[in-house]
């Protein structure tokens, strides 16, 4: 693993402890683009936007 994505995994970690959600967050990698990540509705949008801040851009939809 390289270190930009430990990184990003401590950060999502911190995030869970601090405030916690219900709802899914779902990663999915691909080999030619950025990892793509799909939140359900269910997750706050204020969480949702910690997310966005900790992930690289052009990975949402």
């Amino acid at each position: 693993m390289s270190t930009s994505v430990i990184q990003i995994a401590s950060d999502y970690t911190h995030i869970a402890k601090r405030h916690p959600f219900t709802g899914t967050v779902k990663v999915y990698s691909n080999r030619f683009k950025p990892a793509k990540v799909v939140m359900s509705r269910s997750v706050d949008n204020r969480i949702q936007q910690r997310i966005k801040n900790v992930f690289p851009h052009q990975s949402f939809k």
